[in-house]
């Protein structure tokens, strides 16, 4: 196997993960809440004519959401190119996703007094057989292949993988640009494409200067908010574009530059996957979005402030509702899961 850098610290026996990508974690999930004010909230008011701060915000939070979704993975990977399969994975994305699926089914059959919708049910009590939460479902693939992944990754050259990486993008990258079409692209496939290029990172030590990085990003999301007025959003908010994939790639490489440990980063950061699971709920959604366009801040001359604002008080207000699911919930049930394992155990 090849040699790993480390990318953990162990303090007093305890390993804990560097800050710098738990706080890239939490900005990443505040670009995704800012991506979904677009697309669900701002979308509908497509008949009222937008402000030259609309257009900005659109042109930086459309694509925003798509570049975090990269991030994730490229995280993802750079840490479980090291690890074995754990079981316990599954678990907490399973009864995540479940119970927040189940509450947002609940939810919505009493706002609605509806009667009982048994595929609703179905789907809700598992909802990533039903892609109710397509990220979730998606990484959930990742997890059940990713030790296939890493035993290919660790059996062929740095030659071969980055050979692996440039085939992959020329057919999902460069093909749909000069042709306009995706037919080899599927969210599968890319979320493969992107843990060969987090591996390929950490295994190899790929890094860049900080400053030469961030003027490369600045000129980027220039190019991203130009380009953005004259292309369709659709196409422009993929995750494969050649915009959004290289800042995500140079917005990964510069936090990793950081080295700092913070707990109440990496505190927050545990409960950020709730946020998305919360504010995303197939359920709940149009009711949140519906409630935000109520208030028609759109022709207010400080919208920009107003967005930001509102995106990330819907950030707090899932972490906190995470957090007291996990204190109310999760918490006392592992409490009680070691309990019984240790009695069972001593007897």
């Amino acid at each position: 196997m090849k040699q790993l850098l480390k990318t953990e610290i162990s303090n007093n026996g305890v390993t804990v993960r560097n800050s710098n990508f738990e706080l890239l974690r939490i900005l990443c999930m505040l670009f995704i809440v800012m991506h979904h004010y677009t697309v669900h909230c701002l979308a509908k008011l497509s008949t009222v004519d937008y402000s030259f701060q609309m257009e900005i915000y659109n042109s930086i939070a459309g694509p925003s959401g798509k570049i975090a979704v990269n991030i994730f993975i490229l995280i993802s990977a750079y840490f479980l190119v090291s690890k074995k399969f754990s079981i316990k994975r599954f678990y907490s994305l399973i009864f995540q996703t479940t119970f927040y699926a189940l509450l947002g089914f609940t939810l919505y059959s009493i706002l609605t007094n509806t009667s009982f919708n048994f595929t609703y049910f179905i789907h809700s009590l598992l909802p990533l057989l039903f892609n109710e939460y397509w990220f979730a479902t998606c990484y959930f693939v990742l997890l059940l292949i990713f030790p296939l992944l890493n035993i290919i990754i660790n059996n062929i050259s740095k030659k071969t993988h980055l050979l692996i990486i440039v085939l992959s993008l020329v057919f999902t990258i460069l093909l749909p640009f000069v042709f306009g079409t995706n037919i080899f692209y599927t969210n599968y496939f890319w979320f493969i494409i992107l843990y060969f290029v987090g591996s390929y990172i950490k295994l190899y030590n790929i890094k860049t200067n900080s400053l030469p990085t961030i003027i490369a990003l600045i000129f980027l999301f220039i190019a991203q908010i130009l380009i953005g007025q004259y292309c369709n959003h659709d196409d422009w908010y993929n995750q494969n574009t050649f915009i959004n994939f290289f800042i995500s790639i140079l917005i990964f490489l510069l936090f990793q530059n950081f080295q700092f440990q913070s707990k109440l980063i990496n505190t927050i950061a545990k409960f950020s996957f709730g946020v998305y699971l919360i504010h995303d709920n197939p359920y709940l959604r149009p009711y949140l979005w519906d409630f935000i366009a109520s208030f028609n801040i759109t022709t207010s001359p400080f919208f920009l402030l107003y967005a930001l604002g509102i995106s990330i008080s819907i950030f707090i207000i899932c972490l906190i509702l995470d957090l007291i699911k996990y204190l109310a919930i999760e918490k006392p049930i592992s409490f009680a899961y070691k309990k019984i394992k240790h009695c069972h155990f001593k007897h």
